[in-house]
């Protein structure tokens, strides 16, 4: 019986998917418990040359092919071939520790719709997390309460799915730039049922090709007003509860916060006349996102939200500002993802 299926979307990345695949087969598990599902989204490297010589190699790895639609709709591809009664998600330039799901599948059961872990940023520009790692249960309840104590999640990799959770619930993935926090959005406000384990699994690595880090002017405007319509998805979830549930629209306002400040560094990437800026900053407050509701933070997020404020009062500041940031300020940035709590 197949309890956990291993979706990994490929677009051209020959020289990390077999280091990927690699761990992926080091995860402590028999066989017959796992498959490991590579969607070829389009690759015209050796990538799926590579894929194919695993998938001869290996009866628990199948290779599906499709055209070029982006890696939410690789990872629906994924789900809808998969047999385990739990899948997960793995971006193909990143890989797992070796045993890691084999510390959190006797956790798989019919009661349990999600089951998190956590991440390891490898980047050289990050300090690596000293909290303790015992693989031990930090937290059992259902979404709501997910919410209220951590607010909205970013990131879809580093969770178990219950196959037929996604299905039952018509969850999927969108095509726009930020579908993992349109898809958790969707995931968690359908309330499921939830363990959250302090097991550091999956290592995520930032490189230069790397989507996040990508900031050319084209691909900067494709993500603002990508990342437009996402907030505005996400703002219609957590609106309503601003009255019936106020410590859950409270959190997960302040874990929107934070998105905004990845959201104003792209649009200071993006190269906007100080007309566009000014209707960007309308729609933002149309959905609700602006202004910023307070200050907190460690340092450099307090000084990122003031810099917002000010650009945002001001907004003929952007126009002296993304210069001085796309000049000096954007290399020397590094992102701060690890939400391992």
């Amino acid at each position: 019986m197949c309890v956990v299926s291993i979706i990994v979307p490929f677009f051209n990345v020959e020289n990390y998917i077999a280091r990927c695949v690699d761990s992926l087969l080091s995860q402590g598990l028999r066989t017959d418990d796992y498959e490991i599902i590579l969607v070829n989204d389009g690759s015209t490297d050796d990538s799926l040359s590579i894929c194919e010589t695993f998938c001869r190699q290996h009866k628990n790895i199948f290779v599906i092919s499709q055209t070029n639609k982006g890696a939410g709709a690789a990872r629906n591809t994924g789900i809808r071939h998969a047999h385990g009664k739990y899948v997960c998600f793995v971006d193909a330039d990143d890989y797992l520790a070796d045993n890691g799901l084999s510390q959190i599948i006797q956790h798989c059961s019919e009661k349990v719709d999600l089951i998190r872990y956590w991440c390891r940023i490898i980047h050289p520009g990050t300090k690596d997390e000293q909290v303790k790692a015992d693989g031990g249960v930090i937290y059992k309840g259902d979404g709501f309460g997910y919410l209220r104590k951590w607010g909205l999640e970013t990131f879809c990799w580093n969770y178990l799915y219950r196959k037929d959770f996604i299905l039952k619930n018509k969850l999927a993935f969108e095509d726009v730039v930020m579908e993992d926090f349109y898809f958790m959005a969707d995931v968690l406000f359908c309330n499921p049922t939830i363990i959250s384990l302090a097991a550091r699994i999956y290592n995520y690595e930032i490189h230069e090709t790397s989507r996040s880090t990508t900031m050319t002017v084209e691909h900067s405007r494709r993500w603002t007003e990508d990342s437009l319509l996402t907030l505005s998805h996400v703002c219609q979830k957590v609106s309503p509860y601003k009255d019936i549930d106020k410590e859950l629209y409270e959190a997960c306002m302040t874990s929107m916060e934070g998105t905004m400040i990845t959201f104003f560094s792209r649009l200071l990437s993006a190269d906007y006349s100080l007309k566009e800026y000014k209707k960007i900053l309308k729609q933002c407050k149309s959905i609700g996102v602006l202004p910023l509701r307070s200050l907190k933070g460690g340092k450099k997020i307090v000084l990122m939200k003031r810099i917002i404020r000010l650009s945002c009062r001001f907004p003929v500041l952007y126009v002296l500002g993304k210069k001085l940031y796309n000049s000096q300020i954007a290399r020397k940035l590094k992102q701060n993802i690890d939400r391992n709590h």
